[in-house]
């Protein structure tokens, strides 16, 4: 086994066992367990990486800090809130996809996110409260999103993914200069006249829209 890495997934687990001695720790998976509580990581203080996917949480109690855990995969829970993520000040990769999250929110305190996996969830309005000036890529798949919402500045974002939603329009979104690719299959909006050419003057550097480069679907319109 490597001293670093430790994997506990598929072991029936009803808690977070406790690791002492365990300081050097960077890599933990404890997926497809029946964890209910997020607890005993605080020996941990060199995690980089945190596994509770496919588990029984209802809500993310108060995380220690974890000054480098960079990627938290929370997915196929029972989360109904995003918070108690304030001790992360580097994390890079949040997911938390398939969950019961209705609100996109205290997302201030992780300044540093890149990447956020919000697909799944119950969200109904597309909004980002705080400025988060280094995310990348955002996948609100499969919600119930209607509305676009107060959006605070992501000038990084690049990857919006917005499918299998209930958007007629994205007139709302705006400030986002480097954005290269949505997708907005399975929306109202995919009915709205000259959908492509909005889209493009909208987000001058889209590159790519449902997942098929824009040239080739603008030379097809033509």
């Amino acid at each position: 086994t490597n001293a670093d890495k430790l994997s506990l997934e598929q072991r029936g687990l009803k808690h977070v066992p406790l690791l002492e001695g365990e300081e050097k720790l960077k890599q933990l998976t404890l997926s497809y367990n029946e964890i209910t509580r997020i607890e005993n990581i605080v020996s941990l203080p060199n995690l980089t990486y945190l596994d509770l996917a496919s588990n029984k949480l209802s809500e993310v109690n108060k995380l220690p800090a974890l000054q480098h855990l960079r990627i938290l995969n929370l997915s196929k829970n029972q989360l109904t809130k995003i918070e108690n993520l304030e001790g992360l000040p580097n994390l890079d990769v949040l997911d938390l996809n398939e969950n019961q999250i209705a609100k996109i929110e205290n997302l201030a305190k992780l300044p540093n996110l890149r990447i956020l996996n919000l697909s799944n969830n119950l969200i109904t309005v597309l909004e980002m409260p705080e400025a988060m000036m280094n995310l990348q890529e955002l996948n609100l798949r499969k919600n119930l999103i209607g509305e676009v919402g107060q959006l605070g500045k992501m000038h990084s974002l690049l990857r919006l993914y917005l499918s299998n939603n209930k958007l007629a329009s994205v007139e709302g979104v705006r400030s986002l200069p480097a954005l290269s690719e949505i997708t907005l299959e399975n929306n109202p909006i995919e009915q709205s006249e000259g959908l492509l050419r909005n889209l493009r003057t909208q987000f001058p550097s889209l590159q790519y829209f449902n997942l098929q480069k824009v040239t080739l679907l603008i030379s097809n319109l033509s």
